[in-house]
């Protein structure tokens, strides 16, 4: 556990300091404690990495006017409440006010330290710094070591999100950075993600400890029930059968009547639900989501829906494994390992200069291409494990039909460079036509992602006095184009 964090009790009674002191001594936190009057008591904060505990007077009067919401920096403090009241209003009001859990009296030592363990948690998924890329890839070694070729979730309903990476937790830390960092790694191309599961969270706590329940459309009451309904033909009453019933008959309480035969006096049109409160009747009840961490109540629909992923390694994480580094993935990186007469990008540029010397001597045309592999990011980032399977293929496209004498390169992640020797611009646009086509005829990809390139062409007799010159010419060119 870090020992740049520790733990600021604030009180109004030094015996419950204490008594809160020896419950959390067993964690091993550095610990001080405050006495403060009532009237300061809310207003007291320790240092940054200071977890704060609020043990609130047990006569604390919990009211809403009694301190105005926090500002954003406040409510990311790590606090506790340990409030006298353990009712929902009371649990919404402490959350509202800037607490990230909460605890109510009386307690058990157990209690206090768990609660003190998940703000831990909660900390540092909210404030830990980016987690070093030699960590990450000591993480990536570890898997490839053990043969572990998936990390995937497991349950772990005292979280917040109510699951956990354990594979990841004991190299890279607490569930929530190496939550992040599982996220991270996915975005650099290095793990792919699969769908294993969808929960909904609390739009306040972000926790995932939601009641779903139905309540009265009128007065919001949970008090309603199911009854049969009875719709009377002649007069057109319509309440539920409990209403109708008189002892053995059943009378109209609306007209007076006595129904006896069902489809010639009346009808059954089903169940609706009646509130025992306000006498509401309602073919559907409305269903709502109260936060069994914080109190609040919402509607469904505003509670946050979070995908759960299991990861698995792509290609990508054994060559930055290898390499030592992260490499966001790019097409060098993707196509080195294959025979595609891919030049070096080095080799590229002193060719380039070279050819423009020679067509500026021999007054020869020559063409830049750049050509962009469109939505590159994108399939990087949502289909990672057939990220190789697509760029080769869209490479394959593009390079199809090239001269030998013709040279290709990357010069950036989802950036090619074709250089064009004796070609004049109006004859590589017959070339770039071609490419586009043979992309778009990539059908096998669509299931992955739309393949599209996008070419820009520079070029002419003596037009550029060096390379340098004539990539920022093509690149201008290309950017209008977005």
């Amino acid at each position: 556990m870090p020992t740049s964090h520790s733990i600021l009790i604030l009180s109004t009674r030094p015996e419950e300091a204490d008594e809160a002191t020896r419950a959390l001594s067993p964690l091993g936190y550095a610990m001080r404690s405050r006495i403060l009057p009532s009237a300061e008591f809310l207003s007291a904060t320790g240092e940054e990495n200071e977890i704060c505990v609020y043990l609130m007077p047990r006569d604390y009067a919990i009211s809403s006017a009694q301190r105005t919401p926090p500002e954003a920096s406040d409510r990311e403090r790590a606090c506790l409440y340990v409030i006298p009241d353990g009712s929902v209003g009371a649990r919404a009001w402490a959350f509202r006010h800037g607490a990230m859990d909460v605890l109510a009296a009386p307690w058990l030592p157990s209690q206090l330290r768990s609660r003190i363990e998940r703000i831990f948690v909660l900390h540092q998924r909210a404030s830990h710094a980016d987690i070093p890329e030699a960590e990450l890839i000591g993480f990536l070694k570890a898997c490839i070591a053990h043969g572990r070729k998936e990390i995937a979730p497991a349950i772990d309903p005292l979280l917040p999100m109510g699951h956990c990476y354990p594979e990841a937790m004991a190299v890279l830390g607490d569930a929530g950075s190496s939550a992040e960092a599982l996220e991270r790694l996915a975005d650099e191309g290095l793990l792919s993600r699969s769908l294993v599961n969808r929960i909904r969270l609390c739009p306040v706590c972000d926790d995932h400890h939601l009641n779903y329940r139905e309540v009265c459309p009128s007065c919001a009451s949970i008090d309603i029930r199911g009854e049969e309904m009875i719709h009377h033909f002649a007069c057109g009453h319509v309440n539920s059968i409990g209403a109708f019933r008189q002892e053995s008959d059943l009378v109209c309480p609306k007209c007076r009547a006595t129904l006896r035969h069902i489809g010639l006096d009346y009808e059954k049109p089903g169940v609706h639900f009646v509130c025992a409160a306000c006498k509401h009747i309602a073919a559907e009840p409305k269903v709502e989501a109260q936060c069994l961490w914080c109190g609040h109540i919402s509607d469904p629909e505003q509670t946050i829906e979070r995908p759960i992923w299991t990861y698995a390694l792509t290609p990508l994480a054994a060559s930055a494994s290898a390499e030592g580094r992260l490499q966001g993935a790019d097409l060098s990186a993707l196509l080195r390992s294959r025979q595609t007469g891919l030049s070096t990008r080095q080799f590229f540029l002193h060719t380039l200069e070279r050819e423009i010397q020679r067509s500026g001597r021999y007054r020869e045309p020559l063409t830049l291409m750049l050509v962009r592999l469109e939505s590159f990011d994108h399939v990087q980032r949502e289909h990672a494990a057939h990220l190789d399977e697509f760029a080769h293929s869209v490479f394959q496209a593009v390079t199809r039909g090239l001269r030998t004498l013709d040279l290709t390169a990357v010069l950036e992640k989802d950036l090619l460079a074709v250089l064009l020797p004796g070609t004049a611009p109006e004859e590589a646009r017959v070339v770039a036509e071609r490419m586009e086509k043979q992309v778009a005829g990539l059908e096998h990809l669509l299931s992955i992602h739309k393949p599209e390139v996008t070419a820009s062409i520079v070029g002419g007799v003596g037009t550029f006095r060096g390379a340098e010159e004539m990539i920022r010419a093509a690149r201008a060119e290309l950017e209008t184009k977005e």
